[in-house]
């Protein structure tokens, strides 16, 4: 068992956190006070596992359009570039329109779409529904 002492947490308050094993034990002021293994987290902002929560608004809500696979990775990016080559600019932005006003605000969009033509009106169209939705 080891802790982070005196850990600045994203919603402000400053604890100690626990961990035992590869798990969290418990979180709160001084419950690191008797582990001996512990790390001075004075000053310094301790944050979740990060995970990369961005979505490829070109991508989003096609679920229901692509065809059935095999499961595997393969199969899956196969049937993406299936659908990919059926977009048209405004199916693009309508898309990215809805998934804006939702609250997505992380993007990652000028790769997939350069990579599937009409670069410069996709990303035209989804400037512009970003711009709509402010």
């Amino acid at each position: 068992m080891w802790a982070l002492r005196n850990a600045f947490l994203p919603d402000g308050e400053i604890a100690d956190v626990v961990i035992d094993g590869e798990r969290i034990a418990v979180i709160g002021p001084g419950v690191a006070a008797e582990i001996p293994q512990a790390i001075d987290c004075s000053g310094k902002l301790v944050l979740p596992a990060f995970v990369d929560g961005h979505v490829h608004l070109d991508k989003v809500l096609i679920r229901d359009e692509l065809r059935e696979h095999d499961g595997t990775l393969t199969g899956a990016i196969q049937a993406i570039h299936e659908r990919k080559r059926r977009y048209t600019v405004e199916d693009v932005r309508e898309r990215a329109r809805s998934v804006i006003e939702a609250g997505a605000r992380s993007v990652a969009v000028i790769g997939d779409l350069l990579a599937t033509g009409h670069p410069t009106k996709r990303v035209e169209q989804l400037l512009r529904a970003l711009g709509e939705t402010r």
